[in-house]
């Protein structure tokens, strides 16, 4: 046996401490393509309210998922909501004559300068 620790990635302690859920700050945020050659090309809404734990923030992101509607397509026919990965969710909206989607994620708020 080698004398020496094995390694671990920067960070992955604070990786295993927040998985499943701690009391932090988290957040809920959605991710959007802008209207057509719009610069940005991707917006980012910030949901305000703030949640005392991963699972809350992920209970939000899914009700965010299921409910908010983004500036495109306006005249939505069909959502298909579906998990991407442990914190989020894919929206694809169907509109009358064009298809557009957006992500809703849990995410840890880490600071802020």
């Amino acid at each position: 046996m080698s004398e020496y620790e094995p390694y671990r990635a920067p960070g992955a302690a604070d990786e295993a401490r927040f998985r499943g859920g701690g009391e932090q700050d988290w957040r809920v945020v959605l991710e959007y393509s802008n209207r057509g050659d719009a610069k940005p090309p991707t917006k980012l809404d910030v949901v305000e309210e703030t949640y005392p734990s991963r699972d809350a923030a992920l209970v939000a992101a899914e009700e965010q998922a299921l409910t908010y509607f983004p500036p495109d397509p306006w005249n939505v026919q069909k959502r298909t909501v579906l998990a991407d990965g442990p914190d989020g969710f894919l929206v694809v909206l169907e509109g009358l004559t064009s298809t557009y989607h957006f992500r809703s994620r849990a995410m840890r708020f880490v600071a802020e300068a």
